[in-house]
């Protein structure tokens, strides 16, 4: 019975360790840690666009979360990421990192945007933080 049991345990722990392996190296758990490159060495984004959400929708989702990180991601206009959903869930959809880091961005900050307007942030960026 312990046998069948331990193995159980070290085929959850395999199991865990490869369902997260596609994901991008700073989701889920570099989150809200600092980044994995330095930012002074990424070009200046444009400085009308707030980045970050307000701090109450900064903030993990705890509904039922897709991404897609797709060359295509199908958003309006040139944007590089873009979200759609609601309270239950919600879809966010990026470009690959290298893309959103050739554009001057921080691949987590634009995820923690669009993970802001999953939370109820307006896209018209209402009430952004003052810094933007």
């Amino acid at each position: 019975m312990k046998k069948l049991l331990l193995s159980a345990v070290a085929v959850l722990f395999l199991a865990t360790g490869t369902a997260h392996a596609a994901q991008p190296l700073w989701l889920p758990s570099a989150q809200y840690e600092k980044p994995t490159f330095d930012k002074e060495l990424l070009p200046k984004p444009p400085s009308h666009f707030p980045l970050l959400p307000p701090s109450k929708y900064d903030r993990p989702y705890v509904g039922r979360l897709t991404l897609e990180i797709s060359a295509d991601p199908n958003c309006l206009g040139n944007a590089i990421a873009c979200s759609q959903g609601g309270q239950f869930s919600c879809q966010i959809k990026m470009m690959p990192d290298e893309v959103i880091i050739s554009r001057g961005f921080d691949p987590l900050d634009v995820f923690r945007h669009e993970q802001g307007h999953c939370n109820g942030w307006m896209s018209d960026h209402r009430d952004s933080d003052p810094e933007w």
